[in-house]
């Protein structure tokens, strides 16, 4: 995770993982000012995003 400053000058919180097309993908947050209980809010949001990402499953058929 690392935190990075915008163009228009907020803060945003930003993590990557790896999906289920086995491909990274980044997700952020906005942080509203740079301390450990605002990180800590930002980074269990982040989990939230991240587990919601992974847990759409498409249907699969295998046939033979």
């Amino acid at each position: 995770m690392w935190i990075e400053q915008t163009s228009a000058g907020k803060l945003r919180l930003y993590d990557r993982y790896m999906g289920r097309d086995g491909k990274m993908h980044k997700v952020s947050v906005p942080l509203l000012r740079d301390t450990a209980q605002a990180r800590r809010k930002a980074q269990e949001e982040l989990q939230k995003k991240i587990e919601s990402s992974s847990s759409d499953i498409t249907k699969m058929r295998f046939s033979s």
